[in-house]
């Protein structure tokens, strides 16, 4: 059996509303724990950090919103991109919907990493 028919059963068996709703739950938890943890009191805060350079990017706390606008951009775009597809290929529509919740939980841990160095 190849990939394709193998991820072609796998996804048949999932509805397409629980990917959605399951990635937007994720970016609400993800905009809730940034509200309600990032400290947005501090004139600075740490936004990158690399292991060979440290610190290498620092700017206004405001900044960090990119990240729940980043999974909003992410979701609707592969949603539209998913359901234009979704007639000429399936394969390709259910790809792009598997992957909001995933791009959705690495923007969480994005966001947790950043948190961290901030504390």
């Amino acid at each position: 059996m190849s990939n394709v028919a193998l991820y072609r059963r796998l996804v048949e068996n999932i509805p397409a509303w629980q990917l959605h709703v399951g990635a937007l739950g994720m970016l609400f938890i993800t905009t809730i724990f940034l509200l309600l943890t990032f400290p947005f009191n501090e004139a600075t805060v740490i936004l990158h950090y690399s292991v060979g350079v440290g610190i290498d990017f620092i700017g206004h706390p405001e900044q960090i919103k990119t990240i729940p606008i980043l999974g909003a951009l992410i979701w609707v775009l592969n949603v539209a991109v998913g359901r234009v597809v979704y007639p000429v290929n399936r394969v390709s529509a259910w790809v792009l919907w598997s992957i909001n919740p995933l791009a959705q939980c690495l923007l969480l841990l994005a966001y947790t990493l950043v948190w961290n160095l901030n504390r």
